[in-house]
């Protein structure tokens, strides 16, 4: 398995051990043009995990976010930098 396939499962399996439902990989977004020259320029991948629903309207007028999906995405990415560290899939 290749390190950037098995980050992925790590984020993945991260995201549902956190809020308990399996997470549903979405190809879509790119509005952070930072990440393309990160990959670029020092070639190193990025994983971006994203903890808000459709219905926030990211962006517009009516713009909202649950305090409790950020919470739990400050407890997701914590534990997916322990995963990484310990560089094991559960």
């Amino acid at each position: 398995m290749s390190d950037r396939y098995s980050e992925y499962i790590k984020a993945l399996n991260t995201v549902e051990g956190e809020f308990n439902k399996k997470p549903i990989p979405v190809q879509s977004g790119g509005s952070i043009p930072f990440v393309a020259t990160f990959e670029r320029i020092p070639g190193i991948k990025s994983i971006l995990l994203g903890f808000g629903f459709k219905s926030d309207s990211i962006h517009s007028p009516d713009e909202n976010f649950l305090l409790s999906n950020y919470f739990k995405g400050i407890e997701t990415i914590s534990l997916y930098f322990k995963y990484y560290k310990e560089h094991k899939i559960r």
